[in-house]
């Protein structure tokens, strides 16, 4: 009796687990996609700014 109910309640969770699982690997993913994009950003930034740092430095 016992062994049916845990096979039973088995296979309702299982696709509550899959669920949960792909949720938080789409959370990760838009994550990781915002750090990409930000890393690109502050790379467009430092490529802006470094020939003035060097004229900056040059004339020290």
């Amino acid at each position: 009796m016992q062994q049916g109910i845990i096979e039973a309640v088995k296979e309702r969770v299982l696709p509550f687990a899959f669920l949960g699982l792909a949720t938080f690997l789409r959370g990760f993913s838009i994550a990781f996609a915002n750090i990409l994009k930000n890393v690109g950003l502050r790379g467009d930034k430092m490529a802006a700014a470094l020939p003035l740092i060097k004229k900056q430095q040059q004339k020290v």
